[in-house]
């Protein structure tokens, strides 16, 4: 259930979130949005989360373009919600979006609307600086700021003068402070990321901002590259990594196993998954599929160095239609963005999703 609320004086909307969200729910609320984007130019926003449990499909896709199409057009975010993950996320978002996002919990709510009637209007300023060493193909970043269309132009075209001179780079980011960036620079990266995806080896992410160190760790996972997280007091200890790190190794192991008596299959990761690996499993899974309708199933991540961009792809377009054909999933693993990640799947998927650390596993076998 969504309901919306706006107010014939300002600029300032409110969003209350309870239970699962629809595509219904969705088409009711954005013609209104529509309509005082159209009549005030920026909104400000407070979206009060009371209770969610999950988005259906079709609305995450609306959500997405939608979003997309104004994602200039919302100054001030203000999230009233209880779960700490979502604060932390929102916090996050923060600093990708042109739009000041604060989070608050439900008590702070009244907080949250004095914050978004008051708050001013942000600043544009950035200091973005590359250096690069004639010697060896270690390059340096550092932002300090927001960082802008014309900034990310500039870095761009001397990091394309030092791949063709070198080949593969080795990159050291130091974030002294970030207050975002515009959104068309999300576009350029893309572009400019994919061809090169393969000529970064290893990056060094240098920053004091704790959801910055644990997204490094997350991307680790789907970079074919070596990243790794320092405070920023250890920017020596990173140069020295940068310069000393091996290139990492490409094994990995990846088991399939299913039950003939039951619906419930296991997947063991551990190392980098391989295209090879991924076409192996969506054989055996299509079986399952086609045999018992739903599966049950058992992630186990012992460890994990990543996923061949080509695998990930192919992950994509086999979960898609698959997407209600998994009634649960217990994720096994010690590694903490894991089972982050897997807590917060849980309110978007129609599965339900529990992350388990190693000394719950046998327990939750036998439950």
């Amino acid at each position: 259930m969504i309901e919306y609320k706006n107010n014939s004086n300002n600029n300032i909307v409110e969003l209350t979130i309870e239970g699962k969200i629809t595509a219904t729910d969705f088409d009711r609320v954005v013609p209104p949005i529509k309509a005082d984007i159209e009549k005030h130019g920026k909104l400000r926003m407070l979206e009060e989360i009371r209770s969610f449990d999950g988005i259906d499909p079709i609305a995450l896709w609306k959500d997405a373009q939608f979003g997309l199409a104004h994602i200039n057009d919302f100054s001030h975010v203000a999230i009233v919600v209880e779960p700490a993950w979502m604060r932390t996320w929102s916090q996050a978002v923060d600093n990708v979006l042109s739009a000041k996002v604060k989070a608050f919990e439900p008590s702070q709510i009244e907080l949250a609307r004095k914050w978004l009637a008051s708050a001013p209007e942000l600043g544009k300023d950035s200091v973005v600086e590359y250096r690069n060493n004639s010697d060896n193909n270690i390059v340096e970043i550092t932002v300090e700021g927001e960082l802008s269309e014309a900034d990310f132009d500039r870095v761009i075209s001397q990091m394309k003068a030092d791949f063709e001179k070198h080949g593969k780079l080795r990159m050291l980011e130091e974030v002294r402070s970030f207050e975002g960036m515009d959104p068309m620079i999300m576009w350029k990266d893309a572009r400019f990321a994919v061809p090169h995806l393969n000529d970064i080896t290893h990056v060094a992410v240098v920053t004091d901002t704790k959801w910055m160190r644990t997204l490094s760790e997350a991307f680790s996972s789907v970079f074919p590259g070596q990243v790794k997280a320092f405070e920023l007091l250890q920017i020596e200890a990173a140069r020295e990594w940068l310069a000393n790190a091996c290139v990492p190794s490409q094994d990995s192991k990846f088991e399939y196993r299913n039950n003939s008596n039951n619906n419930i299959v296991e997947i063991t990761v551990e190392g980098k998954i391989t295209e090879a690996d991924f076409e192996d499993l969506l054989q055996k899974a299509k079986a399952d599929f086609k045999k018992h309708g739903k599966l049950r199933v058992l992630e186990e991540v012992r460890s994990f160095e990543g996923i061949d961009p080509m695998a990930l792809w192919q992950d994509i377009q086999f979960g898609l239609p698959h997407i209600n054909d998994i009634a649960r999933v217990a994720v096994v693993t010690d590694m903490k963005w894991i089972q982050t990640f897997s807590s917060a799947i849980d309110n978007i998927l129609d599965a339900e999703v529990k992350p388990l650390i190693y000394l719950k596993l046998s327990q939750h076998g036998s439950g």
